[in-house]
């Protein structure tokens, strides 16, 4: 299982050290370029992505390579809450979208639901 972070600045930190955890390692991408390299190689089934976009211009730059997120269940924490901002967050299919002044423990709780449920898939 792949869990992959990407911090976009702002409030990324809050949100990284909420997922933190010795249960599974976590791989940290501070650029958005860093991110698509990495994507372009195979990745295990499951990965999951926990996406902090911190501003407009970082979701955007996550909505251009959006085709590399085809086999990926997403985590995205938007900047804020204007509906052409979670429009755009619903262009990348997200299985759950939050805001950056949410609780970072609610990330914390779905990302944790996933590898579990994940984890029981691979069981049987």
């Amino acid at each position: 299982m792949n869990i992959l972070f990407y911090a976009g600045g702002g409030t990324a930190e809050t949100f990284h050290k909420a997922i933190e955890t010795p249960s599974f390692a976590i791989d940290v991408y501070q650029t958005v370029g860093e991110l698509r390299e990495r994507l372009r190689y195979p990745l295990d089934d499951p990965t999951i992505a926990v996406l902090v976009a911190s501003t407009r211009e970082s979701l955007e730059e996550l909505v251009a390579i959006r085709n590399l997120f085809a086999n990926v269940r997403i985590i995205m924490v938007l900047p804020d809450r204007a509906p052409e901002t979670v429009a755009k967050g619903h262009d990348l299919h997200a299985r759950f979208l939050t805001f950056s002044d949410s609780d970072p423990n609610e990330v914390a709780l779905v990302l944790n639901r996933m590898t579990e449920k994940a984890r029981t898939r691979g069981r049987s």
